[in-house]
């Protein structure tokens, strides 16, 4: 048995990672952590956490010291001090992306980890996606060559609703357009791509008023060779998502000259067979549907971060 303790009990928290936890049966959460007392009650009498509610990480670890694991879902602003608070008690940890705001503390966690050799995983949740895992055994499978081209274009409506918290009004102060949102899908892009050797082009829109980066645009050099193009906006005129993966046949690929597997994100996809377009090319739509989110695929990823902890 693997035992954890929350650290955030937010809303995401409590409908979807806490179904999940309670899905796997290897796995106990003993205890829950979060600053706001009110809510921390609350989410500790529903879920029969009363006597193991803690107000701050370091009480959590001093009266919990047998925990092998915290998963921790708070702003991002605050990871970089609960994850490294956690590592130094030699306590695994499951964090929500961002990992850090900075890249000096990414890396210092990471020496830390390493010291302690406690195993350090952020939640990109959208690898554990049906449409991805199947692009991504296409490609390991040889149906498509080596990948010369990913794509991410992203077109959404307003950072700000009446039920978001207060930290993600200060979009500039918290990155929240490229930590919080577009980081989802730069991180598909190095997933596929491999990681960025070079950003050739990179360019921020940012509005005063709203006191926000709004959009952003970027062209960049990965590993691997490939290009990545990114086009992510909100406050845009539409709203969509989409995720393209450009690479030659192969033998026992796709009859083509050029294949592209497409995501389209949040939405309804009628199409799911290869379609031949214009240019001779074929093109392969995966549907990634805002449900895919939901328990099944959370607890796919939580139950493989999971098993890596008990076997450290």
């Amino acid at each position: 048995m693997v035992r954890g303790a929350v650290v955030g009990c937010g809303d995401i928290v409590g409908e979807v990672h806490m179904p999940a936890w309670h899905a796997i049966p290897e796995v106990r959460l003993d205890a829950v952590c979060d600053t706001n007392s009110e809510r921390r009650m609350a989410f500790a009498c529903k879920h029969n956490l009363n006597e193991k509610s803690y107000s701050s990480m370091h009480d959590l670890l001093e009266k919990e010291p047998d925990l092998n694991f915290v998963t921790i879902a708070t702003p991002g602003f605050t990871h970089y001090e609960l994850c490294r608070e956690a590592i130094d008690a030699g306590v695994h940890v499951l964090v929500e992306k961002p990992l850090t705001l900075r890249m000096e503390e990414a890396l210092d966690l990471q020496e830390r980890a390493q010291k302690q050799g406690v195993k350090v995983c952020v939640g990109h949740t959208y690898r554990f996606r049906e449409p991805v895992i199947r692009a991504k055994e296409a490609c390991e499978q040889g149906l498509v060559g080596e990948i010369y081209q990913v794509n991410v274009i992203h077109h959404g409506e307003s950072l700000f609703h009446a039920s978001e918290p207060p930290w993600r009004y200060k979009e500039h102060e918290n990155k929240v357009l490229l930590y919080e949102l577009a980081i989802h899908f730069l991180d598909l892009q190095v997933y596929f791509a491999g990681p960025v050797r070079e950003i050739l082009f990179l360019k921020a829109d940012y509005n005063p008023h709203l006191k926000a980066n709004t959009r952003v645009y970027a062209l960049v050099e990965h590993t691997s060779g490939a290009v990545g193009i990114v086009d992510y906006q909100v406050f845009a005129s539409s709203n969509y998502s989409h995720f393209e993966i450009f690479a030659p046949r192969t033998t026992s690929g796709l009859n083509s000259s050029h294949t592209i597997i497409g995501f389209i994100l949040g939405g309804l996809i009628l199409w799911m067979s290869f379609i031949m377009t214009s240019f001779g090319s074929r093109t392969l739509f995966l549907p990634l549907l805002a449900e895919d989110f939901k328990r099944s695929l959370f607890r796919v990823e939580l139950f493989h971060t999971t098993v890596c902890f008990a076997g450290s």
